[in-house]
């Protein structure tokens, strides 16, 4: 038997929406450290949303206001479940799931706990 006109090819998955909500989410956490106020310019205020700061509809999941505990199971999950979630519907399809989930919780947040 032959082999030396088969090609054997291994297509290597890149998760980039995955990877671009991961670095984003790195870079709002990260600063939260040196500027501890973004956590106040980025979290849910309802007041804040009445004057018409719509970035908060969305903005709190960026952030990780109640430490390391939060950080590490959100980056594990996302780490998990995101390139699982990317791969199986693909980028586009993962970015609105996770911004739409993003943006339905905060309405829920919203009602919830108004001010956290």
């Amino acid at each position: 038997m032959k082999f030396k006109d088969k090609k054997i090819t291994h297509k290597m998955y890149l998760p980039l929406a995955t990877l671009m909500i991961l670095i984003l989410t790195a870079i709002t956490t990260s600063l939260q450290f040196f500027y501890p106020e973004i956590i106040n310019m980025l979290s849910r205020n309802q007041n804040a949303l009445l004057a018409e700061e719509w970035w908060r509809l969305i903005s709190p999941i960026f952030i990780n206001p109640e430490g390391w505990n939060q950080i590490v199971f959100n980056f594990s999950a996302l780490i998990f479940l995101g390139v699982i979630v990317e791969k199986f519907y693909g980028s586009f399809r993962w970015l609105i799931f996770y911004f739409a989930a993003g943006f339905t919780g905060e309405i829920a947040g919203y009602f919830w706990q108004p001010e956290s």
